[in-house]
């Protein structure tokens, strides 16, 4: 007997076992709840935002779709907590987000709010 030693048999000579274990992953007659982040991604008109610069030290771009309509930015922390927020004039374009230098590295969410639609994005914030 060999310490950390695998016996193969001899079926199993020349390759490697092949067994698939199906209970390694979730039960996806649940709707796979362990994969899930308590954040809804909405689709529609806004699930298109584009968010540059990710991940970030602190400042990142923006470029809403077009709404010809006044919005909000929002970034929150992955508690839930409002960390930064920002009016967007009608037809705006990309805007120049500087996240205040208090934040720390982590997992945050963009959310622009404009007529009625919402959109989100993750954005990862990384500091040395």
């Amino acid at each position: 007997m060999q310490q950390h030693a695998i016996d193969l048999g001899y079926a199993q000579l020349r390759s490697v076992p092949n067994h698939p274990n199906y209970y390694l992953g979730c039960d996806t007659t649940l709707g796979c709840p362990c994969l899930t982040t308590g954040i809804e991604e909405l689709g529609g008109q806004n699930s298109d935002l584009l968010v540059a610069g990710n991940p970030t030290s602190g400042s990142l771009k923006s470029l809403p779709p077009p709404e010809n309509q006044p919005g909000q930015l929002e970034v929150f922390d992955i508690n839930g907590r409002r960390i930064y927020e920002m009016n967007l004039p009608p037809w705006s374009t990309m805007q120049e987000v500087y996240l205040p230098k208090s934040i720390t590295s982590g997992v945050y969410n963009c959310v622009i709010t404009s007529g009625g639609e919402r959109g989100n994005k993750k954005v990862v914030v990384y500091k040395e």
